[in-house]
């Protein structure tokens, strides 16, 4: 039980850093390494690929859909 427990904590938290990771996507134009880095991912490869798990699509990609433009 606890090994299932530890897995579903480990989840929990990267679904959360994801979630904070896609609000700066949106509404920020900070780099996507940076973005990464915000939420504790030293390597960019690792954070598009746990972002990509929980998205399904790339950060960047994420970011061309759904960036709040203020500019007018």
């Amino acid at each position: 039980r606890d090994g299932k427990d530890a897995v579903i904590f480990a989840c929990g938290l990267m679904v959360e850093e994801s979630l904070k990771a896609a609000e700066l996507l949106k509404n920020t134009r900070i780099s996507v390494a940076e973005v990464g880095r915000s939420v504790g991912y030293d390597n960019q490869l690792h954070f598009s690929r746990a972002f990509r798990s929980i998205f399904g699509v790339p950060p960047s990609e994420y970011r061309n859909l759904h960036y709040f433009h203020t500019e007018k």
